[in-house]
């Protein structure tokens, strides 16, 4: 499995897209994607190597590939030609239903099946720009779906999309197929319309969903698919789902007390709304500079720190072959990469993210190694005793965080970033000193207290509001 998939928890928690999985890769092939499962198991012959940008995917289906350039990528129409050439291979061996080039500020749909740009009913090129929280995009790749093919790249208005050929097409094969009647053949087709239907709504979930019966045909052979059919996933289960409908004394249906539960839950949900954009801003605050009554000195980060990169020698193979005791940090931004039976360094310093959500930091008290995607940071021997680690991490993330160069999305979503040990080495950190302009020890830890105490007031608050939010209004 990748690298980016373990960083980022994609496997267990990918990103949504609505209904869908929105996966950020970027330095991901398709063949570790086969093989986490996230796209269909089957040959992408040459394109094996290929590392897409984004996906959208409902398994096994994958909904659309997104391909991310800067501005200056995307001015002319020859640059845009040039663009959509570039990875539209990809897209069609995925299979994708569209293919989406974007930097950001415009976006461009393109018809996967033969390359052209994608049109609005009235014939226009679409001007809505791609973002993934956007229900209007949801609707837009839905519509797109919906209508187009190798030989149509024009929206379909919804009142020009009849089902009525598809239903006489579908029950006509099932009655030339299976000798039923005719009715028995319709009234399957529209379990099936039902069956996805609700799939979509979100009635039926998880094992009883339509996805969930697709995604069994990479494992089982068709036989195996319909026995799960037919006794498990089939619309007859409709009849297991329970709701909860009020009633007056007479043991009635309650419309005024159902018309305030929907007031009610409205509310309800307009305060969790709330409640998750507050947690948010919570947890990106930071507080201004904090400041002692000593004086301040900067200092180059070279000038403290001896900067370091992690070894490339820690490959996947290597891991298995040397499992141990000590842990081996990467690119993630929290948490142990592995264990191995060595260690690279064994003395208090920092670490920091060098790819991925770059800059972000962990600090060290234990024996560790860290491979060429986190740099380490280890105080000058003449420092020792200088430097408080606490203080150190605190003010520094910040200036790593401004320095990344790459890819981040709005609000700091979708981002894959870079910061090598060469773009830090100039910094300028800021550093308290005593009336002789020398380091001082304790000018750093009483900051960095304050610091501590203001991310254990953030923490409190946040656990608090993470309770809000799980909460749930009963009848």
């Amino acid at each position: 499995m990748s690298e980016e998939l373990i960083q980022k928890n994609l496997v267990e928690a990918p990103e949504k897209m609505g209904d869908w999985n929105f996966y950020n890769i970027g330095a991901t092939t398709l063949k570790a994607l086969k093989g986490a499962k996230i796209i269909p198991d089957r040959d992408y012959d040459e394109y094996e190597t290929k590392k897409p940008d984004a996906l959208i995917v409902k398994k096994p289906l994958v909904i659309a590939a997104i391909e991310y350039k800067v501005p200056a990528q995307l001015r002319t129409d020859k640059q845009i030609e040039k663009a959509i050439e570039q990875e539209l291979g990809t897209a069609q061996v995925l299979q994708a239903k569209v293919y989406i080039i974007t930097d950001g500020k415009k976006s461009i749909w393109v018809n996967p099946a033969n390359g052209h740009e994608i049109l609005q009913e009235d014939g226009s090129k679409i001007t809505l720009n791609f973002d993934k929280n956007s229900a209007e995009c949801i609707v837009l790749i839905n519509k797109i779906r919906a209508s187009i093919n190798a030989t149509n790249d024009t929206i379909k208005a919804a009142a020009s999309v009849d089902p009525l050929p598809l239903a006489e097409k579908v029950w006509q094969d099932l009655w030339a197929v299976s000798g039923a009647t005719p009715e028995n053949c319709l009234y399957t087709f529209v379990e099936i319309f039902i069956f996805k239907y609700l799939s979509d709504l979100g009635v039926l979930k998880g094992m009883y969903s339509f996805y969930d019966l697709l995604s069994k045909y990479s494992g089982n052979n068709e036989n195996e698919v319909l026995e799960f059919y037919a006794h498990k996933a089939n619309v007859t289960n409709i009849s297991q789902v329970r709701m909860k409908i009020p009633v007056n004394d007479a043991n009635e249906f309650d419309t005024d007390m159902q018309r305030n539960a929907i007031e009610t839950n409205e509310l309800y949900l307009e305060l969790i709304e709330s409640t998750k954009n507050s947690k948010e801003k919570v947890a990106s605050f930071r507080p201004q500079t904090i400041v002692s009554e000593c004086e301040v000195n900067k200092f180059s980060l070279s000038y403290l720190f001896d900067i370091q990169r992690g070894s490339g020698k820690y490959t996947k193979k290597y891991i298995q072959n040397h499992t141990g005791e000590y842990p081996l940090y990467s690119g993630n931004t929290t948490g142990v990469f592995a264990t191995i039976d060595s260690f690279d360094f064994n003395c208090p310093c920092l670490s920091w993210a060098i790819d991925g959500l770059a800059g972000f930091m962990m600090i060290h008290n234990e024996s560790f190694s860290a491979t060429n995607h986190r740099g380490v940071l280890i105080p000058h021997e003449d420092k020792l005793g200088l430097i408080d680690l606490q203080y150190m991490k605190y003010t520094l993330e910040p200036l790593f965080r401004a320095a990344k160069k790459g890819r981040e999305g709005d609000n700091g979503e979708n981002e894959y970033t870079t910061l090598p040990p060469f773009m830090i080495a100039d910094i300028m950190v800021p550093v308290p000193v005593d009336g002789q302009g020398n380091i001082s020890l304790d000018a750093q830890k009483e900051i960095a207290a304050k610091y501590l105490a203001i991310e254990q007031c953030k923490n409190e608050v946040i656990s608090k509001l993470d309770s809000l939010i799980q909460q749930k209004i009963e009848l």
